[in-house]
């Protein structure tokens, strides 16, 4: 199982997971759009906006489960870096 972790108004938090996670995903909260850490779309981004992050084999899944059951939707796939 993926330990899937939410940052909120954590930047230091958030930059540092994704630092240490190259193989992990990120879902954007506010429009559900899952990226790979290195996305140039989630870059720069702030927790101002709730971050959704797990990595490991089960990421992916644990994602849409979370999203399913959080925010009754499903995630989107950023056509960018294809997360």
């Amino acid at each position: 199982m993926a330990e899937l972790l939410v940052f909120k108004n954590d930047d230091p938090g958030f930059r540092s997971w994704v630092r240490g996670h190259p193989g992990g995903l990120v879902v954007n909260v506010p429009n559900l759009m899952v990226h790979r850490p290195d996305c140039d779309h989630i870059s720069d981004l702030m927790t101002k906006a709730a971050k959704a992050c797990a990595d490991g084999p089960n990421a992916a899944t644990e994602l849409r489960l979370w999203a399913q059951e959080e925010k009754g939707k499903r995630l989107l796939i950023c056509e960018t870096c294809e997360a």
